[in-house]
């Protein structure tokens, strides 16, 4: 903003629009630089890194994570969202990869409502709310909905404690105040896969 030495990095699968305030006269101050997904060996040290499985086969393992890069193609969330699911013993890997290439992002990003409730929920609602999410707003929410009686089953410092382990979820390193967000792109995949199943009359 007319800062010579200020540069700013987005990360982000939209497209900017050009009509907005911000970006207005601006188009030849913005370098676009597209984003390969993982190859397999990104996808693998990000596995090893975050996946905590006992393997009972290497040679059954290996095959199975090829599989595995085959039906995410590489993509970092739907990736993180499969250890999210593995590590919350939602599936095993086996039961992950026999689902067919075509429904697999879609019957993934559906095993978040199998998710432990209330983080299932909590999850759904982060979808709605764009720019930060606590626990005063989630109590606001619980009351003034017909999801009233989940607010006795929530233990807000287990809350606290796994819900940044979620891969999508993401909290300001510098604030205490116990805010959240939901990834760009898995509150559009959320919103798109989750919510039909859990309120298939749109009541909620």
């Amino acid at each position: 903003y007319g800062i010579p030495n200020m540069r700013v990095v987005i990360a982000g699968r939209n497209t900017l629009n050009w009509s907005h305030a911000n970006w207005l006269g601006r188009e030849r101050e913005v370098l676009d630089f597209p984003l390969q997904p993982f190859d397999d060996a990104e996808m693998l040290q990000y596995i090893h890194k975050e996946l905590y499985l006992d393997i009972d086969s290497q040679s059954e393992y290996e095959q199975q994570l090829k599989q595995l890069y085959m039906r995410t193609e590489g993509r970092p969330i739907l990736l993180g969202l499969a250890v999210d699911v593995l590590n919350n013993r939602v599936l095993t890997l086996k039961e992950l990869v026999e689902v067919p290439h075509h429904a697999f992002e879609a019957y993934l990003v559906s095993l978040i409502n199998k998710l432990d409730q209330p983080l299932n929920w909590v999850v759904l609602l982060m979808a709605h709310v764009y720019h930060r999410f606590n626990l005063p707003l989630l109590r606001w929410i619980l009351q003034n909905t017909a999801l009233r009686e989940l607010a006795d089953e929530i233990d807000e410092a287990e809350l606290l404690r796994i819900l940044p382990r979620l891969t999508f979820v993401r909290q300001p390193s510098s604030s205490d105040s116990g805010d959240f967000v939901l990834h760009d792109e898995m509150r559009r995949l959320v919103t798109k896969y989750c919510w039909s199943l859990q309120d298939p009359h749109g009541d909620i």
